[in-house]
């Protein structure tokens, strides 16, 4: 009976057994292993039942088999509890597999997502275990190539040793490195393309690893190189706005608003004597004013109240005079944060403006002088023609004929002074041509005496043969009148001014000091007894506005000194040992014989006649009245006008030819050029004298020059207008 008992009781343990073994089904993983151990346990009940069945008959023995089949229930108890016991583990174990799977699906996704290209190699080997797409496409190497590949062989071939035994010492200290270490892979097409690297060692799968995450910097080393590209620019930008701040002549300041100087240019500094660093920092009325506090009318202090640009003429200490302005440096919210001084010199452009305002003025007493000059040519012409005339009616009385040289002396003389009036107003047209300098000396000598006066003595030395120079006579007597008005200036109380002509020849060196062209030359020197020529004068003499008298022009040695270049001469300026002052102008001798004068006012033989009409125009009555009894004296019909409205309205009235228009330049009503044009128009092949106290330059300014027309300047004598009308008649 207890045999029976024992093998009912281990048939339904393990039947339970079986049970439990088949909710392993329900577990993951666990369906085989259920099965398998459900089935065996089956068949251990289908044993145990039969080994019960064999029991029952030998219940009279109830000691039969009783251990074994103990042993079968504590088995089978055994089989309960394992049953028991093996589904949570088996429980445990398909959760910890889930969890793998999870955890490498999820390092996979960040493997394959991470924006940079993520290398794993084995911490032992060295070699590449895993990568993801980004290190691919880094590197342009197949997966399947790279799984495999040792880790240094991803750089250069020159940094693989480097890289190896970077590598060996992150392993030995088993650190992170951050991505500070800038280096390089060897791309597959052998590009070399920059990475930043960060590393560090991991477990995974039970194994060290190191994790290697490349990020590509091509983008940002490039980025770099502009940078750096640009700032090189900026700094060389820098460099030239600073030389060419440097170069400004101006000073050039920025100022805080305390008036503190904050950046200066070079300019600025050499005003005061510095270098521009140690500028900064000071204040500028102290630089540049000397004064402890603010100037009263501070441009600068302005400009920062008024956030506008403001200016200021100052005046320093030393004597100077200063422009300045102030430009104010604007913040995006239209705040003042600094501004600009920009101060200019402006001593020397004041006394210019000085200067200039005298030049001006003389220009107008120029303009004076020489409508002075015209009229009186006017006045020198009906004297002298009035001359001719007594000349002709008295020839035969040696005292009346010596009365009309005299007045045609004086009259040359006066023609000699208007002819300076024309040079001084800049109405004389120069007109070169080889002249003797010993006869312009000579014959300017008279008005030199005159114009000096009689406190000053003129002694004058002329050269013992001709020395012919090549130049405008009446330009050498404005030079030479020029040097004995400035040595008269020197001798306030009179003196002697002693003129000198001589002949030199100058060598190459003596050539180069004095800025000659080798050869032989005509010096004439004026000397004079005054108080010489102060170290400043010498070397300013021939400045232009530069002058020691309170109400001088400081043009007159200027002007000689052009005059004397433009013929390929020289002036220079000294103090003998003598004392006074001592000029020496150098001509160069011209070849060729010097013209002689052609005696406008000496006696000449009968001026030829003629029978022609000519239309007369001169506003001046005498001079009309007289030119007009000349030339019917020698044959000539005249018709006479006093402007040119009366000269046209006289023409339309005349019926007849008329051969020759004389007409003044200068008329009421019109001027003579203008009316030449209108007649040419009714009256084809008219041939026109010009008359002017100007010269035909200044006179006729559009030109005279062509066939049937002629000049002749006031003063002229009734021989010489009638020579020249008739050559003009004849077209010679």
């Amino acid at each position: 009976m207890a045999a029976t008992l024992v093998i009912a009781v281990s048939v339904l343990l393990q039947a339970l057994a079986a049970a439990l073994a088949l909710r392993l089904l329900r577990i993951p993983g666990g369906r085989a292993a259920g099965l398998a151990l459900a089935a065996a346990l089956l068949l251990m009940v289908g044993r145990r039942v039969l080994a019960l069945a064999e029991a029952l008959p030998d219940a009279g023995d109830p000691h039969a088999h009783l251990e074994a089949e103990l042993l079968g229930l504590v088995i089978s108890a055994l089989m309960v509890a394992g049953m028991a016991a093996l589904a949570p583990l088996l429980r445990a174990r398909h959760e910890a597999l889930r969890r793998a799977a999870e955890s490498e699906q999820r390092y996979r996704t960040l493997l394959e997502t991470a924006n940079d290209a993520v290398f794993l190699a084995d911490v032992e080997t060295g070699r590449l275990i895993e990568v993801n797409q980004r290190a691919v496409d880094l590197v342009g190497i197949p997966r399947e190539r790279l799984i495999g590949m040792p880790h240094y062989k991803l750089h250069p071939p020159e940094e693989e040793e480097r890289y190896r035994e970077i590598f060996r010492r992150h392993v030995a200290e088993g650190r992170s490195v951050p991505g500070a270490d800038v280096a390089f892979v060897q791309h597959a097409d052998g590009r070399r393309i920059p990475i930043d690297i960060s590393a560090n060692v991991l477990e995974l799968d039970g194994r060290r690893v190191i994790q290697g995450r490349f990020q590509d910097a091509t983008s940002r080393e490039q980025a770099a190189g502009a940078l750096r590209e640009s700032e090189r620019r900026l700094q060389r930008l820098m460099l030239e706005f600073r030389t060419l701040l440097d170069a400004v002549p101006d000073n050039l300041t920025l100022q805080s608003r305390d008036l503190t100087v904050q950046w200066a240019n070079r300019a600025a500094a050499l005003g005061v004597g510095r270098r521009p660093e140690e500028l900064v920092g000071q204040r500028c009325h102290e630089l540049w004013h000397g004064r402890d506090t603010p100037c009263p009318s501070c441009p600068v202090e302005r400009s920062f109240r008024t956030g506008r640009g403001e200016s200021e003429v100052v005046a320093t200490p030393d004597g100077r005079t200063w422009e300045l302005r102030a430009v104010p440096l604007l913040d995006e919210h239209g705040a003042v944060t600094g501004v600009v001084e920009v101060g200019r010199n402006i001593t020397e452009l004041r006394r210019l403006e000085a200067q200039l305002l005298q030049a001006q003025k003389m220009e107008v007493v120029g303009r004076l002088a020489g409508g002075i000059a015209h009229d009186f040519n006017n006045l020198l012409g009906a004297i002298l023609g009035y001359a001719e005339m007594v000349r002709l009616r008295v020839e035969r009385d040696d005292e009346a004929l010596r009365d009309v040289q005299g007045i045609r002396e004086t009259v040359a003389q006066a023609t000699m002074l208007t002819r300076q009036l024309l040079g001084f107003s800049r109405k004389h047209v120069a007109r070169p041509r080889v002249v003797d300098l010993n006869e312009v000396v000579s014959g300017a000598e008279p008005l030199l005496r005159r114009l000096l006066g009689e406190d000053v003595t003129t002694s004058v030395h002329l050269a013992p043969r001709p020395v012919p120079v090549h130049a405008d006579p009446g330009q050498l007597e404005q030079a030479l009148l020029n040097l004995a008005i400035n040595a008269r200036e020197a001798m306030p109380s009179g003196g002697t001014i002693t003129l000198t002509l001589s002949e030199i020849g100058v060598e190459a060196d003596e050539a180069r000091r004095l800025d000659l062209s080798p050869g032989r030359h005509v010096v004439l020197s004026v000397r004079d007894t005054g108080t010489g020529l102060s170290p400043e004068a010498r070397a300013r003499l021939f400045e232009p506005f530069f002058t020691t008298k309170p109400k001088g022009t400081g043009l007159g040695l200027s002007t000689t000194l052009g005059i004397v270049r433009e013929y390929g001469g020289t002036v220079r300026g000294d103090n003998p040992p003598e004392g006074g002052a001592m000029f020496r102008v150098y001509l160069p001798l011209a070849e060729g014989a010097p013209e002689r004068p052609t005696g406008r006012f000496r006696a000449a033989t009968p001026a030829p006649r003629g029978t022609e009409t000519i239309l007369l125009v001169e506003d001046d009555a005498a001079l009309r009245r007289l030119t007009r009894t000349a030339l019917a004296s020698h044959g000539y019909t005249v018709l006479e006008a006093g402007d040119a409205v009366e000269a046209l309205a006289a023409a339309e009235r005349h019926a007849g030819r008329i051969d020759l228009l004389v007409t003044d330049v200068v008329l009421p009503r019109g001027n003579g050029r203008e009316l030449a044009e209108g007649l040419a128009g009714s009256r084809p092949g008219l041939r026109v004298l010009f008359i002017s106290g100007y010269t035909a330059d200044t006179a006729l300014p559009l030109g005279h020059d062509h066939p049937g027309a002629a000049f002749l300047q006031k003063p002229f004598g009734p021989d010489d207008l009638a020579r020249r009308v008739r050559r003009l008649l004849d077209g010679s």
